[in-house]
């Protein structure tokens, strides 16, 4: 579906005009985003079904592992690089509307291809960094907490600490990758010194896009998923068998409520990518000079 649009005056705006633009562009093109959305959970609703499937149809416990084994593969080699890559369309979308052009699913993902491993690569790189400084040190408080000895529960509660909130600062700081590597042709190091450099100054509002989205998501998965598992609740205090349908309507749901809620925290960062550009480099005086330098469709015709 082609979903045309109106070219956006880029100016500063609030954190409120974030929001607000984030929930406007989303119903507006509503269809545009679930669909980019669409595609990396489906892939995982069929990694979470598949053991199911095989475990409620009887199968000896090699086929059950097989599959248990193929949900992990689904996971690994296909859903996170497809979550990348749909982030990176989400991005290209807000964009093409931005700029007032005709968007459709699958020319957001066609015009990103070629930027898929450098969102992938940049990504993974994001995660290496996140893991091998925050990540083992949260590790290492946990491990400390483990012995049960008071001082070294003491020291593990604030080694823990201090690496959670490294964690949560790096992701914060790399959170404009996808516009980076999709919108300025960046990725890997570059991309991330890029997202570092346009974030100094901006955590705080990124870390507020961050907080609202999740709550946002948290509702949406309460809303679709907790009948399933009350009704789940009610067998096990019955001591009833639950029956297979009850987990696959589970996982359905809570797809269903993470395809909803996934476009919008990735339009909100792109309107906080431009915002910052508009800001720190007067990215709307640059568009404005690039449509003033560009020739019109009469210049150089000859008179009649």
């Amino acid at each position: 579906m082609l979903m045309a649009s109106t070219p956006v005056t880029l100016r500063p705006i609030s954190f409120g005009e974030i929001l607000d633009g984030t929930f406007t562009l989303y119903r507006r093109y509503f269809l545009l985003f679930i669909g980019i959305a669409a595609l990396p959970h489906a892939v995982w609703l069929t990694a979470q079904l598949l053991p199911q499937a095989m475990s409620g149809a009887g199968g000896s416990p090699l086929a059950v592992a097989a599959s248990g084994l193929g949900m992990f593969g689904l996971l690994i080699l296909v859903y996170f690089p497809l979550l990348f890559f749909s982030a990176g369309a989400n991005c290209y979308a807000v964009s093409e509307i931005y700029l007032g052009r005709t968007t459709a699913v699958t020319g957001a993902y066609r015009a990103v291809k070629p930027a898929f491993w450098g969102l992938v690569g940049t990504a993974l790189l994001v995660g290496l960094a996140v893991g091998l400084t925050g990540g083992v040190l949260a590790f290492v408080g946990i491990m400390l907490v483990a012995t049960k000895s008071s001082p070294a529960i003491l020291m593990g509660i604030l080694v823990f600490l201090l690496g959670t909130g490294i964690a949560l600062l790096l992701l914060l700081r790399y959170s404009l990758i996808s516009p980076v590597v999709v919108l300025e042709q960046e990725s890997g190091a570059g991309a991330m010194r890029r997202s570092a450099f346009l974030l100094k100054k901006n955590l705080l509002r990124t870390a507020g896009i961050y907080l609202v989205f999740t709550l946002i998501s948290l509702v949406a998965a309460g809303v679709f998923q907790t009948p399933f598992f009350i009704l789940t609740a009610l067998k096990a205090a019955r001591q009833a068998p639950v029956p297979p349908s009850y987990g696959a309507l589970y996982n359905f749901a809570a797809a269903i409520s993470s395809t909803l809620v996934a476009p919008l925290f990735y339009i909100g960062i792109t309107l906080l990518y431009y915002d910052i550009r508009v800001r720190k480099e007067a990215f709307d005086l640059q568009m404005m000079a690039s449509l003033i330098r560009r020739p019109s469709p009469t210049q150089g015709a000859t008179p009649p």
